[in-house]
């Protein structure tokens, strides 16, 4: 199968004759619809891959038996991605430590995605963002994607709020839109979409515009202190010296 409509012919197949009862057909069917749901992905998908996905957890939970495939370890880790990526930190925690270690060893995927888990929780900005070359499989991309957003939006605030201004470098790593000259203009592109200065002569980005807005909604957020952040600008720049 190499396509959502061969997938989907697949299913109509396989239910041609009635709902599945036969372990054998289970099997094809969750096989059938890992297929589906890994396609969607890497067509980045989101309306398929949820379709795939919601039928294959309710075909788990009704054969909790049926063990793991590759695609199911795979497909798993997917979704852990997209906890994170939504900020379900309490979900990903409960899932992550639903897995048995043979699990955790047996997939890359998985270990993947709990490398990635570490760098979020952890600070560590700067390997999070070169993991992104070290996807095993195409199918991470889209949820890549949305976690740099979803990251994005949230470093936006929390130095809007520590710093009256940065340097265009040093935003950008805390927002991982790489480096060169793509990552100034992205930069750029930032902060036109919150308000923010950027003064090309000193390569500075200047974030005052928001800070008084930031300090009256202060109580509904916790944000690092100037000293978490200025301690990760020193990881960025040790890493990349080793790097």
């Amino acid at each position: 199968m190499n396509s959502l409509d061969d997938v989907d012919l697949a299913l109509l197949e396989i239910y041609s004759t009635g709902i599945p009862s036969e372990r054998a057909d289970i099997l094809k069917l969750r096989s059938i619809l890992e297929v589906g749901a890994k396609i969607s992905a890497e067509q980045k998908n989101f309306k398929e891959f949820e379709r795939f996905s919601t039928q294959l957890e309710a075909l788990g939970k009704s054969y909790p038996d049926l063990g793991y495939s590759e695609n199911t370890l795979l497909l798993n880790s997917l979704r852990f991605l997209d906890l994170l990526a939504d900020k379900k930190y309490d979900e990903f925690n409960l899932a992550a430590e639903s897995l048995s270690q043979e699990v955790k060893n047996k997939s890359n995927a998985i270990k993947y995605v709990l490398e990635i888990s570490d760098c979020l929780f952890g600070g560590a900005y700067e390997k999070l963002w070169t993991l992104r070359n070290r996807e095993p499989s195409p199918a991470f991309t889209m949820f890549f994607e949305k976690l740099g957003v979803s990251h994005r939006n949230e470093m936006s605030q929390r130095i809007a709020k520590s710093y009256l201004s940065l340097s265009i470098e040093d935003t950008g790593q805390f927002v991982m839109v790489g480096e060169g000259p793509e990552a100034k203009n992205k930069v750029k592109e930032l902060a036109a979409q919150n308000g923010w200065t950027v003064d090309d002569n000193s390569n500075r980005v200047f974030f005052a515009q928001i800070q008084q807005h930031a300090s009256q909604t202060a109580q509904s957020f916790t944000f690092p202190s100037r000293r978490i952040i200025a301690t990760t600008l020193q990881r960025v720049r040790e890493y990349e010296s080793i790097v």
